[in-house]
């Protein structure tokens, strides 16, 4: 019932012998999900990802798409789904917009404080804020955000100083921020 699926092209890695070993399995896997997905009608976007995760740089993104589409002809079925706050940990949010901005099928939107080099492995400083709160150039995004570009704008918030409350806690303090960011103008001005 859906028209996109986003994936995580692989986990953490701790050398470049074990990038390059994920990096064939990610795209022998992607192969057979992109495959299935334009059975179906349905897209892939590969997600970029944190400082040490497969992805976490535009050129291994690049090679994983390339790869994937030359050995299916699946040009259609494969793009990318753009997330603000790993781009904003491994400094390439704008590189993104700029180099694959016509790659961009969805993103993944959220803040934080850019990699200040805490626990990679579990990728500590991924610490999904709403936009505005972390150090993200939101201002400069907007800037280079092409005006072709008509996805969607997945926000991914964590509650903060939610506590140990419930689901449903933890979801009217997301919405009440994101009422109150919206509200404000800072992230959307148009």
């Amino acid at each position: 019932g859906t028209d996109m699926i986003i994936v995580h092209p692989g986990g953490w890695y701790c050398n470049q012998n074990d990038k390059e070993i994920r990096m064939k399995n990610s795209i022998e896997s992607l192969i057979q999900i992109a495959s299935y997905a334009k059975e179906q009608s349905v897209k892939v976007a590969v997600e970029n990802m944190p400082k040490e995760f497969l992805t976490d740089d535009i050129e291994t993104m690049k090679i994983i798409l390339h790869e994937i589409r030359k050995s299916r002809k699946l040009n259609n079925t494969l793009g990318l789904c753009l997330d603000t706050g790993h781009a904003n940990l491994t400094e390439n949010l704008i590189d993104y917009l700029e180099l694959m901005g016509d790659e961009i099928l969805t993103m993944h939107v959220h803040d934080n404080f850019g990699d200040r080099k805490n626990d990679r492995q579990t990728a500590s400083d991924d610490l999904h804020l709403l936009p505005g709160e972390g150090n993200t150039n939101w201002d400069m995004f907007f800037k280079k955000l092409d005006n072709n570009y008509n996805g969607g704008f997945i926000f991914e918030p964590i509650a903060k100083n939610a506590g140990n409350g419930s689901g449903i806690e933890h979801c009217n303090i997301i919405l009440e921020n994101l009422k109150n960011l919206l509200n404000s103008g800072k992230f959307l001005k148009n």
